[in-house]
């Protein structure tokens, strides 16, 4: 009996060996891997050359095969699994799950709340520095618009969690907003309240069940109003469109579950499907397609990735958070901080300032501030992002390589000369 029982703990013990080694072995013959995790993280790469004595390889190591341990990823998801049907709990940073599988992000709920208010004071003194900017552009025939998108929290609030109590919210950032933008008589278009109206009207979602931004159909009706709006303020005509028929697709677009793909599951929650407007475009002789900028939050990607805009308007451009330009041909991933603001947006007829709700503690996202920001040096500024894109062009750059090597110039004073030379031409 005692030999038996040493038998049993003892293959116990092997097994238990053998299934901690398995991963190691994986990742052995496996090799280096793409994880399928989704979410907001970076994946270390393999660490080269760093110093022993000082421990640094050995930490840079532990953090690499941390994230490239064999069979990672399905004991992430397990362990998400289980705490998602047992505890009804996530992972996923600020993800939280309301009532009939309905997943928020933390930030839109306490907006909604009146959490994060900052104030009516604050709000009045940022809107004041909007408004002398709207003004300013006037003059130059350039249209600002403010614009409050939809926040999943406003259209959804009878799926919060149960321990937030809707009968004791207080004043937001997006209600005191609205309303001194009516007040100071801004250009301000309030789509949080427009969609909010279309929900009682209307049996088609703006918002997936397992998605925080709007789906295709929000975006349409959003541009639709948008258009009124611009055509209205600039006395024009746009190319007009039509939402010719509406259907559901099978599999639902990434946008729309951002948030359930975040949480990493093994098993996708069932939701509902999401609407596809299929649009149809009417053109005239006399249509107006003015050059657009959207400056704004994560909703901008909804607005210039949409067949739409790229209908309606030209030259359209997104600067996300007033950070970075994410779209434009020789533009694209040039920071804020290296433009002269106040001369870039005169390139377009018309401007939207874009938050949706969880944002608006922070908005205008420094727009004020870096309008009126002039560099120390700004000719100097205007000089190094011209160098930027020639080096950005293949063919220019190499052609400036030749040039430089013919007159016995170095390639920094070639690249500043023709830098020089393409701003005063320009000029």
């Amino acid at each position: 009996m005692i030999g038996n029982q040493t038998y049993i703990k003892n293959s116990l013990f092997v097994i238990i060996i053998i299934l901690l080694f398995v991963p190691l072995l994986e990742y052995k013959f496996k090799g280096e891997k793409t994880s399928s995790l989704k979410g907001s993280f970076e994946v270390p790469i393999k660490p080269i050359k760093l110093s022993w004595i000082k421990g640094d390889h050995q930490e840079s190591f532990t953090n690499y095969f941390k994230y490239n341990l064999g069979f990672r990823d399905v004991l992430v998801r397990s362990y998400n699994q289980l705490q998602y049907s047992f505890y009804n709990k996530t992972s996923a940073k600020d993800v939280q799950i309301g009532k009939d599988n309905y997943l928020y992000e933390g930030g839109y709920i306490r907006d909604y709340m009146g959490i994060n208010f900052i104030g009516e004071t604050e709000i009045t003194a940022r809107l004041k520095k909007i408004k002398t900017i709207q003004e300013e552009l006037e003059q130059d025939s350039i249209t600002l618009i403010m614009a409050f998108a939809p926040g999943k929290a406003s259209y959804f609030p009878e799926y919060f969690p149960a321990r937030y109590d809707t009968s004791k919210k207080t004043l937001s950032n997006y209600l005191c907003y609205s309303q001194k933008c009516e007040e100071l008589k801004l250009n301000y278009v309030d789509f949080n309240s427009f969609f909010m109206e279309h929900k009682t009207r209307s049996n088609e979602p703006i918002f997936p069940k397992g998605g925080i931004h709007w789906g295709e159909y929000g975006v349409a009706i959003f541009l639709d109003s948008l258009s009124k709006y611009v055509e209205q303020k600039r006395e024009i005509s746009l190319p007009s469109f039509k939402i010719d028929k509406i259907v559901y697709h099978d599999e639902l677009n990434e946008s729309d579950r951002d948030i359930s793909d975040a949480m990493n599951l093994l098993i996708e929650p069932e939701y509902y499907k999401m609407p596809t407007p299929k649009i149809k475009f009417y053109h005239h002789k006399k249509e107006v397609k003015p050059r657009l900028l959207i400056i704004g939050d994560s909703y901008g990607y909804g607005i210039t990735n949409s067949p739409i805009v790229k209908e309606q308007y030209s030259n359209v451009e997104f600067w996300y958070y007033n950070k970075e330009i994410k779209s434009g041909k020789s533009n694209h991933g040039t920071k804020i901080s290296d433009i002269i603001v106040k001369d870039e947006i005169r390139r377009f007829d018309v401007v939207v300032l874009l938050s949706t709700e969880t944002n608006l503690y922070k908005f205008d996202f420094d727009f004020a501030k870096s309008y009126y920001e002039v560099p120390e040096n700004r000719e100097e500024k205007e000089i190094q992002r011209v160098i930027t894109n020639i080096k950005n062009n293949t063919e220019w750059y190499n052609q400036i390589k030749e040039q430089s090597k013919e007159k016995g110039n170095s390639l920094d004073e070639s690249l500043r000369k023709n830098a020089i030379f393409v701003i005063k031409n320009r000029k």
